[in-house]
């Protein structure tokens, strides 16, 4: 006698696990199958099913009894996938803006991991780990048209978003995936582009290097002001120290335009305005005379034997002292007197110094008694003819 497979009837769920497979037991739908003298076995055919059989499938119950004999029933069950996929949400960025004031992100990929679901963060996705079906992708950007990546699998396992190019400011960026059972998982993430770069000129003027003019110290420059551009927005002059046609004294002379983009990053733009003097200073002396001191020495100062020496600009003595002494008394000494300007032009001239002796010569005496009186026995025969000798006693 054959044995009695009974299913349950309707349709019974069956749900997709972690790993992609729906397992459907036999405890799921054997509806109280019996024998007569036993049963060996109950099999459920099929008894596994995957994404790709999402929906109501028939199994099929067969009884074998201990005799070997068989029956069969059929039932259905509906397989489910309620599990949604998951995306590792990266954190905000915050990239530099380029030069048409857009950037991308380097690096933005995620990465199809099949064996635990991805951390926050690790920018990765998951489905069920062996779903042969794959995961729909698509993007928006601020809320903007809805993109298709496409699906993606084991096989193509990498959403790469790297190329896509963000305008300045925070723009919000909401990644899709999608399963066959239209399960939905959404990360949401910002790219913050930030105009970092400041103002930038094209001509800025070159350094100018000009002589001063003829018996001056200044001379004017001209010059192209610097021409203005920004990535992200207009440019804001914040001022400028000099204008074309200026004026400009001996030596380096700095000139700079200040301007700021609507970010604040602030350029600057300078360039050296220097005035060379080319002209040579004039060096005028005038003779003097040097008077020698108690000691029999007399030093003179350049500017004791100038007499009105000029330049365009200003000059400096890089001559001198002079020095003399007792014995160029009566003899005139020729003396250089050298000037020398801030353009490094020397010029010089002389003078004749006249040495004079001013100093009268003091006669320096023994200390003596206004008068002497002496005794015969004070002098003593003397031992030279034309001297006279006395005693200390004859002194007192």
């Amino acid at each position: 006698e054959l044995p009695d497979a009974v299913c349950v009837s309707g349709v019974t769920p069956v749900q997709i696990d972690q790993l992609g497979v729906a397992t459907v037991p036999v405890g799921l739908i054997n509806g109280g199958s019996s024998d007569n003298c036993g049963i060996s076995s109950i099999e459920v055919f099929p008894s596994t099913f995957d994404c790709t059989s999402v929906g109501t499938q028939n199994v099929t119950l067969t009884v074998t009894d201990n005799a070997g004999n068989t029956d069969d029933c059929v039932a259905s069950v509906f397989v489910n996938d309620l599990l949604s996929p998951t995306i590792g949400c990266p954190p905000a960025f915050v990239v530099n803006a380029g030069p048409a004031c857009t950037a991308s992100v380097p690096s933005l990929v995620f990465t199809k991991t099949a064996t635990v679901p991805p951390l926050p963060q690790q920018m990765e996705f998951w489905d069920n780990a062996f779903d042969p079906c794959g995961l729909n992708a698509d993007y928006q950007v601020n809320g903007g048209a809805v993109v298709s990546l496409g699906v993606f699998d084991n096989v193509n396992s990498v959403i790469d978003l790297s190329g896509l190019t963000f305008g300045a400011g925070t723009n919000t960026v909401t990644l899709r995936l999608t399963d066959r059972a239209n399960n939905l998982t959404a990360c949401t993430f910002t790219v913050t582009v930030e105009d970092e770069t400041g103002p930038t000129t094209a001509n800025c003027p070159a350094n100018i290097t000009k002589p001063a003019n003829l018996g001056g110290c200044s001379t004017t420059a001209t010059w192209t002001p610097p021409v203005w551009t920004d990535n992200c927005s207009a440019v804001t002059s914040l001022g400028n120290t000099h204008n074309p046609g200026a004026i400009f004294f001996f030596g380096p002379n700095v000139v700079s335009y200040t301007v700021r983009d609507a970010s604040g990053n602030v350029s600057v733009c300078s360039f050296v305005v220097n005035v060379t003097d080319t002209q040579f200073p004039v060096a005028r002396c005038k003779n003097t005379t040097a008077t020698l001191n108690g000691a029999g020495s007399a030093t003179l100062q350049a500017s004791d034997i100038d007499n009105g020496s000029s330049d365009n600009c200003f000059f400096s003595f890089v001559s001198g002292p002079y020095s003399f002494n007792c014995g160029q008394v009566g003899t005139p000494q020729t003396v250089t007197l050298t000037v020398s300007d801030a353009g490094a032009n020397t010029s010089s001239c002389t003078s004749v110094v006249t040495v004079v002796d001013a100093q009268i010569p003091v006669a320096l005496c023994n200390l003596m008694p206004a008068s002497l009186t002496l005794s015969p026995t004070d002098c003593v025969p003397p031992s030279d003819p034309g001297t006279v000798a006395m005693s200390a006693a004859a002194v007192g």
